[in-house]
């Protein structure tokens, strides 16, 4: 090698606990966070440069780089540096952790889209080689080319280079040709010749035996007439939700309906200045001064307010005073469909300075937004990529002046990735990028977690809290409506109490809107042979199928198998197979025959599979042009409806009866943000809780939304049994394919464990579903106290596992950590 030739370390997208190292020289500029082509098991890989030296190994022999894909750094020092604290404190790979960070299209993934340049100079093209003309005509002919196709055609080592150089030239670009705040949409209209009122009375004459196909058409027809638009369209979307696909393909064949594509704006306001600064309440004023006072001593501050109190009126206060620093803001949610509401909130005040990440959207406006951050000028005032708003992968993006970091609902689980590794707190997670960027973070809730409230209490966070809704609205009355009582004198509505059903018959009478909450989706929650009771299993995960009656199948929610509902019990050949317990389609079904004069909405996972469709039903339900929503947990968290007076919580025992130590705390935080969504506006509203257990002591602290007691009750548990926050827990799963392959492992891996942390190892025990997905489990978790050095306990883990991994008889046994498991 010559004495030009220097070493460069990079991170590759696979679960390997190391960096790698490649040999350069030169050439071209190299630093940290540029995206490199390298040989890796005899195949080409998009790595990540980590680190660059002189240092030879002297173990192997290194392999050179192929090439250099960035002219500047796609992922920033500080982007690195966090990669590094997510792989070592939640003992992941750092390999990872970049898959999860860097979008599809900066990995040259196979399914990122390449979009073509039509207008390449002649002169350009004369400088190229063959093999760069061949692969430009050949992307050139299809225009929704994937980077695999040209891999299959081409082979990896040439499609990244020549790619490289093509998106360099701008010749190429990945899935990013779209501005954010557009979307290309499905639309049909009438074809031409027949975009007339008469035209179109005469064409439908011959329809009269396709009577779907004569429905679109009278769609069409009616609202030409209305409106006297000939060229009216519909989304493609909107006309499959009410007629068959089929009918509508059948229209477009015979040439009578035209389908095309639309670009739509999706910001409703692409103001670039910061206006309409809402107006703070004496106690929001007292309380944002608090949090901007408590930032001069503290990193970290807890807001606790009670729903419909104003947080988000403050957090938009703060993060005005952020833009007016020049610095970016990142806006955390648990879920996506709180971006609903909220984005328009806050477009209303900033506009385009919001930019919207999150896993619904595409890869290319993933792409964009990553683009425009890389490119981010705090010196333009009214530049885009200033405000995030986004779930928990958001805090990956390439922020440069991050000033304020906000979590709201920093309480929800939802904020803790499960599977695939890493198995982050967003969180908790937030708050070490804050401090890597020297920067301060709030966290706000209704009903904070117990470890984030003792943090505020022993002063490690400073505390702030809004004890009343805004104006001083009334919080709503919670009653308990007894199950047991209303089974035993049959005054049962279906799977409404007489309680509920009343305050529901009321509502509706006013022509106020009603919240029905069920934590389950589906029809029944499971089924049974009334003659032997046979109940139908999933045949890969240890759990009974759920009946959906829409699709006349029982379905597993873990793995997604499915069969159809059997008439027949294959057992006794009985025909006597009836659902027990009741999921929201069930509710729905009960309710459309109680009120059927009432509009329905479910928001569940069922109906909210397809893009935007969370964002329709909650616009119509805020329009209300709906009367009921009826949902799991996606109606419990952060949506603001101003008509609604009843909230129903339908089975709070399911909540309960849960065998994990935060379950009285998850079902008082449940069932405390359900019950916020009622009386927001004017107050007055009623939430009525049915149990079966009316005399449980949560449901006092739930009437009297006494968090505080809640604490006071769970602290002194938490201590006493030693979990968190005094406890930092770490849980392993031991999982493989054959059931006594685990149990030896587990008991091998427990053994060893004990010798090292003695009775901080409990287990190994099968959790509540011993196997998923074809894959047995069983469970060991260890606990650490204030005492314990965590870091080199997890440390000691690892090298535990990898010793027994090596010479345990036992092979292909996956051992997964959960640091801090929720």
């Amino acid at each position: 090698m010559s004495d030009s030739t220097f070493f460069v370390d990079v991170i590759v997208p696979l679960p390997l606990n190391a960096t790698f190292t490649y040999h350069y020289d030169g050439g071209r500029n190299i630093v940290p966070g540029m995206r490199v082509v390298v040989p890796f098991r005899n195949k080409p890989m998009v790595a990540i440069v980590r680190n660059i030296h002189h240092d030879c190994p002297t173990d192997y022999k290194t392999k050179s780089i192929y090439d250099i894909l960035d002219l500047v750094p796609s992922i920033q020092d500080s982007q690195l540096n966090f990669w590094s604290w997510i792989a070592n404190y939640y003992q992941c790979c750092i390999g990872e952790v970049m898959k999860a960070a860097v979008p599809t299209s900066l990995r040259l993934d196979g399914d990122a889209l390449i979009s073509v340049s039509e207008e390449v100079e002649v002169e350009t093209q004369n400088e190229w080689s063959d093999k760069y003309r061949e692969i430009y005509y050949y992307a050139l002919g299809d225009k929704a080319l994937k980077l695999s196709k040209l891999i299959k055609e081409f082979g990896k080592k040439n499609v990244y280079s020549i790619v490289s150089d093509l998106v360099q030239q701008g010749v190429f670009s990945f899935d990013s040709l779209l501005t954010r705040n557009k979307q290309v949409v499905k639309m049909v209209r009438l074809a031409k010749e027949y975009q007339h009122e008469r035209t179109l009375e005469i064409i439908m004459r011959g329809f009269r035996r396709s009577t779907i196909q004569l429905d679109i058409l009278s769609l069409f027809y009616d609202n030409i007439s209305r409106s006297g638009d000939s060229s009216i369209s519909f989304s493609l979307s909107e006309i499959k939700a009410k007629y068959s696909y089929s009918a509508i393909q059948a229209l477009i064949k015979k040439g009578v309906v035209e389908k095309y594509d639309q670009s739509i704006v999706l910001d409703e306001n692409i103001s670039s200045t910061t206006n309409n600064l809402p107006i703070l309440s004496l106690d929001q004023e007292r309380v944002y001064k608090e949090i901007l006072s408590s930032f001069f001593t503290k990193q970290v501050a807890l807001l606790h307010g009670v729903t419909a109190s104003g947080k988000t009126e403050v957090y938009i206060r703060l993060i005005a005073d952020c833009l007016k620093q020049r610095k970016q803001v990142l806006y955390l949610l648990p879920e996506i469909g709180l971006t609903t509401q909220i984005v328009r909130r806050l477009k209303s005040v900033f506009g385009n300075k919001v930019g919207l990440y999150h896993s619904r959207i595409s890869d290319r406006q993933r792409m964009e937004l990553w683009n425009e951050m890389l490119q981010y000028d705090p010196k333009v005032e009214d530049g885009p990529c200033q405000v995030i708003l986004g779930a928990r992968s958001s805090i990956f993006l390439p922020f440069k002046h991050l000033g304020l970091i906000i979590v709201d609902e920093e309480h929800e689980t939802s904020f803790k990735q499960f599977d695939p590794s890493p198995r982050y707190n967003a969180r908790d997670a937030a708050i070490v990028l804050a401090h890597i960027h020297q920067c301060k973070t709030l966290l706000g809730s209704a009903t904070p977690s117990i470890e984030s409230y003792h943090n505020a209490l022993i002063g490690k966070y400073a505390l702030s809290t809004l004890d009343k809704r805004f104006n001083d609205v009334a919080l709503p009355d919670i009653v308990l409506a007894d199950i047991s009582e209303s089974k035993r004198t049959k005054s049962m509505q279906g799977s409404l109490t007489p309680e509920l059903y009343h305050e529901m018959k009321e509502a509706l009478s006013n022509n106020k809107q009603i919240i029905l909450f069920q934590n389950r989706r589906g029809y029944g929650l499971w089924v049974q042979c009334r003659d032997c009771q046979w109940t139908p299993k999933c045949l890969h995960c240890d759990v009974s199928l759920t009946h959906h009656k829409g699709d006349n199948a029982l379905v597993c929610h873990y793995c997604g198998y499915k069969m159809y509902m059997p008439k027949i019990c294959p057992t006794c050949s009985g025909s006597q197979i009836h659902d027990i317990g009741f999921g929201t389609e069930k509710i729905e079904s009960e309710i459309a025959a109680l009120f059927p004069q009432t509009k329905l909405l479910r928001l569940d996972l069922d109906t909210t599979k397809k893009k935007l469709a969370f964002d329709k039903i909650v616009r119509e339900f805020e329009n209300h042009e709906a009367d009921i929503l009826i949902g799991t947990q996606m109606v419990t968290k952060g949506l603001d409806f101003s008509n609604v007076a009843v909230v129903g919580i339908m089975n709070a025992d399911a909540l309960l009866n849960f065998p994990d130590f935060r379950a009285y705390e998850r079902s008082f935080q449940l069932m405390l943000q359900v019950s916020g969504r009622a009386g927001r506006a004017k107050g007055g509203g009623k939430v009525v809780v049915q149990t079966s257990d009316v005399k449980n002591p949560l449901f006092m602290d739930v009437i009297h939304s006494d968090y505080v007691g809640l604490y006071r009750n769970q602290i002194r548990d938490r201590e006493q049994f030693c979990y968190p926050p005094f406890y930092r827990m770490v849980s392993l799963f031991v999982k493989h394919k054959f059931q006594n392959y685990v149990d030896q492992f587990a008991d091998q891996l427990a053994q060893i464990l004990r010798q090292q942390f003695g009775n901080r190892v409990l287990g190994p025990e099968y959790p509540l579903l011993s196997r998923i997905q074809n894959q047995y489990q069983k469970q060991i978790i260890l606990k650490f106290g204030p005492s314990d050095s965590v870091s080199t306990s997890k440390k000691r883990i690892q090298q535990i596992i990898q010793f027994l991994n090596q010479n345990s008889e036992i092979k292909g046994v996956t051992v997964v950590i959960d640091v801090d498991p929720m």
